[in-house]
């Protein structure tokens, strides 16, 4: 993708949201809309393994309101179908750490072969039907909503590593 297309697309994505600027701390109402945090995940990650089926690759995410770093994610996969690598639907717990506590989402990730790019590219998606935060605490404790994920991730060096370029917008459901 042209940088100015991939600008375009993101300026796109972001007019459709709410961007809140703090991060859980502000009081809500039940009639509130949800609240946004918009993150960035990027670049090159060493792969970390938990067992032949389960990787996890960790690293800052930065916010896309700040453009500054606003904590990390582990963004861990498990093939879905049980079987070994390499696997097109995987189910992904990541875990946010952020400023005043952690987020952990838990939804199905679709992976396909980006065919306008090299062999070894993929668009990379996690678009839940309903909630998949499954844990919050600190500032975020009680809180409910989802975890959506529109990326590229580069696979060529995969197992040892991955590239990543995430976007991840977490809807953070009112508290009441």
């Amino acid at each position: 993708m042209r940088p100015t297309a991939r600008i375009l697309s993101l300026v796109g994505l972001l007019s459709l949201t709410t961007v809140a600027v703090s991060q859980g701390a502000r009081a809500t109402s039940p009639g509130d809309p949800p609240e946004v945090i918009a993150l960035r995940f990027t670049g090159r990650y060493a792969t970390q393994t938990v067992d032949p089926s389960r990787d996890f690759w960790t690293g800052n995410v930065v916010s896309l309101t700040t453009g500054e770093v606003a904590g990390t994610l582990r963004h861990e996969i498990t093939c879905h179908d049980r079987t070994s690598f390499p696997c097109l639907v995987f189910q992904a717990t990541d875990t946010f750490t952020l400023p005043g506590g952690t987020i952990v989402s838990r939804g199905t990730e679709s992976v396909a072969p980006y065919a306008a790019k090299e062999p070894g590219f993929f668009h990379v998606g996690i678009q839940p039907e309903g909630d998949s935060i499954i844990s919050a605490t600190g500032v975020f404790a009680g809180r409910t909503g989802r975890a959506t994920l529109k990326a590229v991730h580069d696979g060529r060096e995969y197992p040892a590593h991955v590239s990543f370029d995430d976007v991840w917008l977490i809807e953070l459901h009112p508290q009441g």
